[in-house]
């Protein structure tokens, strides 16, 4: 395949992932706080270089559990892309588990952006 069809694909040197988490907030956070952390969690993230992949709600609370994901803000086809990194993914989970809101998380196994289940 040409490097133009791998790069509209996604595939190969330009596949993309993402870093998925799930989190449980914690008995009282509501609305107005679940809007805290979200505004936290994405200064943190932009400051990092990271973006959100996604994030919703999964169930509502209390306690409220959320399925996200983490990406990195450049995109593959940039020269000095190197994907989430073993320390941006450790920086996360450390962020997320030290988060006044959230009571457990589970950090999963990256996966691909454009294909598979999530």
């Amino acid at each position: 395949m040409k490097a133009r069809q791998l790069k509209k694909l996604h595939l190969g040197e330009y596949a993309e992932f993402i870093l998925p988490f799930t989190a449980v907030m914690g008995e009282k956070v509501n609305d107005d706080e679940f809007g805290v952390f979200v505004t936290e969690f994405s200064t943190f993230l932009n400051s990092n270089h990271l973006g959100f992949g996604f994030l919703t709600l999964v169930e509502e609370g209390p306690p409220m559990k959320v399925y996200g994901a983490v990406e990195p803000l450049r995109r593959p086809w940039n020269k000095d892309f190197v994907g989430l990194t073993d320390a941006q993914q450790a920086l996360v989970k450390t962020w997320l588990e030290g988060s006044r809101h959230v009571t457990n998380v589970n950090m999963h196994e990256l996966k691909d952006a454009w294909y598979g289940e999530f």
